[in-house]
């Protein structure tokens, strides 16, 4: 050990206040763990895209990230801005597998996660032994402790750390880097200042951004260009620079559905197909929306009239392939499979009515993509159906809410970690409208808000990346131009007005196929 590294590291600390000074005798810890701190060789090598990381903490908590003098560069303390510190629950970043669970001299209690592609993170100095266990898989926001002061600490707080290919480096969150690089030694090495950090971990199916093409936390303005004469293309800006990410990129076909998602779970939107084939049989074509290299190129899944609708539903991080089967005679079915662990999720799945249209979100919460129908219904008045293939239970039958020509655009409109029921109503006379409403909390968070044109194509996504889904509408316009229309209804802001971009047939790629297909 470097006793003068040691004997500066106290003299500083000596100098802090006592809140400091606590914060620095828990993260000592790490000096004296040896065997906590050390990764194999041939655990991570080659790393590849960082995934999108969350702030270890549940969806919408306030958090103070910050280091000291001689506490080793990139690693951080955490504690609450207010409330108290001790018991607080500690969440995933994001998902992956259980490299090691138990307890440490040092770090006292203790769980390290491999996220795969050479990423990992670390989480120290729990209450109490972690709730998962090595070898487990776990998905980003599932709870794995306490917040404690175990080990070589004296107060309550969070010791954590990202690491590729096993070193340790700077921790981003939400598609932001922390800043957090520096200790301030050896002498004359700047100290990272404390920063506060608002967690978007908000459930494992929401919180990573929908159409976010390059991984910084914004959704980003997507279409899908439709051309059987040069091709079909695709077009993206971004939501936070407005610049151009993709711009004429030549991907699928003139009858292609688009359905991105993140079907390999770098965080990245990919670029993904389904084409509808009636006589060689359906295929999905996927890109690499980081790389550009071929996920899927004409895999067979699917009948020829299904509708894609992807999601989550294992909670293992990645996108699944969805599709529901509209079947007035033998019923209406589901079949999902993943390609991230190439298993079947479910085949044949009986659920659903022959004209109902596909909304699926996490609407309980738990992490995972779940099965919801809207059924329009001018007579008896139109309700939603939801089922958990998560849990295999009926979150909601029959719930009446919305118009019999409504068009289902849900998401996380009030940043709670749970998908809510919204609707899009087109009106040319009295003015189009929104109505969103929260199976999690059975409040109304909008009704009747107008907002859009009658003809308006529903997009929704999180556009200034607060951790609230964002009311979006593409406007086809051949004459003028066509435009997008985005409306903050989590802090009723405007965040585009008529921004032109985008062809007048072009599909927003956020948009629901069922109703733009």
């Amino acid at each position: 050990m470097n006793h003068a590294r040691i004997r500066h590291m106290v003299t500083a600390t000596l100098l802090r206040s006592r809140a400091v000074i606590t914060t620095a005798m828990a993260a000592l810890a790490l000096l004296t763990s040896a065997a906590l701190v050390t990764i194999d060789a041939d655990e991570a090598k080659a790393a590849g895209p960082r995934p999108l990381f969350q702030l270890p903490f549940p969806c919408n908590e306030s958090w103070r990230l910050q280091t000291y003098v001689g506490h080793d560069d990139y690693d951080i303390d955490m504690f609450p801005t207010s409330g108290s510190t001790s018991g607080r629950p500690i969440v995933a970043s994001y998902s992956g597998t259980v490299a090691s669970s138990g307890y440490d001299s040092g770090g006292g209690n203790y769980v390290r996660i491999d996220h795969g592609n050479g990423w990992q993170t670390r989480y120290l100095h729990m209450l109490e032994p972690a709730i998962v266990s090595t070898g487990q898989s776990v998905t980003i926001g599932q709870q794995l402790g306490k917040v404690g002061s175990t080990g070589s600490s004296s107060a309550p707080h969070l010791h954590y750390e990202q690491l590729r290919d096993g070193a340790k480096i700077e921790s981003w969150f939400n598609g932001v880097p922390s800043g957090i690089t520096t200790d301030g030694s050896p002498a004359g090495e700047p100290l990272s200042p404390a920063v506060t950090v608002v967690s978007r971990n908000c459930g494992g199916a929401v919180s990573r951004t929908l159409g976010d093409y390059d991984r910084d936390g914004y959704s980003d303005l997507a279409l899908y260009r439709q051309n059987s004469q040069t091709g079909s293309t695709w077009w993206v800006q971004s939501g936070r620079t407005n610049t151009n990410l993709i711009a004429d990129h030549k991907y699928g076909g003139s009858a292609d559905i688009p359905a991105p998602g993140d079907y390999n779970g770098d965080g990245v939107t990919d670029l993904a197909l389904f084409r509808p084939d009636c006589t060689n049989g359906s295929t999905w074509w996927i890109q690499n929306g980081a790389t550009g290299n071929q996920i899927l190129a004409g895999l067979k899944f699917g009948g020829c009239a299904d509708i894609p609708a992807p999601g989550d539903y294992n909670a293992d991080g990645a996108t699944d392939l969805a599709l529901f089967r509209q079947d007035c005679t033998n019923g209406s079915a589901w079949n999902i499979y993943s390609t991230h662990t190439n298993t079947h999720l479910r085949s044949g799945l009986k659920f659903g009515g022959c004209a109902d249209i596909p909304a699926p979100g996490d609407y309980n919460a738990d992490g995972a993509t779940d099965l919801a129908l809207f059924r329009q219904d001018c007579t008896n008045g139109s309700a939603w159906n939801i089922y958990s293939t998560h849990t295999n239970t009926h979150l909601r039958s029959g719930l009446k809410f919305g118009g019999c020509a409504d068009i289902p655009a849900p998401g996380d409109y009030n940043a709670d970690g749970a998908t809510d029921l919204a609707l899009f109503r087109q009106d040319c006379t009295n003015g189009s409208a929104w109505n969103i409403y929260s199976t999690h909390t059975n409040t109304h968070l909008r009704s009747g808000l107008k907002y859009g044109g009658c003809a308006d194509i529903p997009a929704p996504g999180d556009y200034n990346a607060d951790g609230a889904t964002d009311l979006a509408l593409f406007r086809q316009d051949c004459t003028n131009g066509s435009a997008w229309n985005i409306y903050s209804t989590h802090t009723n802001t405007h965040l585009h007005s008529g921004t032109r971009y985008g062809g007048c047939a072009d599909i927003p790629a956020a948009s629901n196929p069922a109703t733009t297909a």
